[in-house]
């Protein structure tokens, strides 16, 4: 059984819209929303909860593919390393 894009998002913790490194996102009742820079500008992007379910993922390209106002974007997932903090403690 495949993910949904949603499903996939509870573990992300950084993402990729259309080449853009993107922190700050989020699934709530009205959609996924996205906002990063580009430079000097900020970005946004709105995804409702109907293109989230519609989305597809790529194996080839290793991503999902998701449309709003007729134009296809491109998203990475991707999940951060961590260290654990009790390595050297005593």
């Amino acid at each position: 059984m495949s993910l949904s894009l949603a499903q996939a998002l509870e573990s992300a913790d950084m993402l990729v819209i259309d080449e853009l490194y993107c922190f700050e996102f989020g699934l709530a009742d009205d959609g996924l929303s996205l906002l990063c820079m580009d430079g000097r500008t900020e970005r946004r992007w709105h995804f409702d909860l109907q293109a989230v379910a519609a989305a597809s993922f790529d194996g080839e390209q290793d991503c999902w593919k998701i449309a709003a106002a007729g134009v296809e974007h491109r998203l990475r997932l991707l999940s951060a390393f961590s260290a654990d903090e009790d390595d050297d403690q005593e």
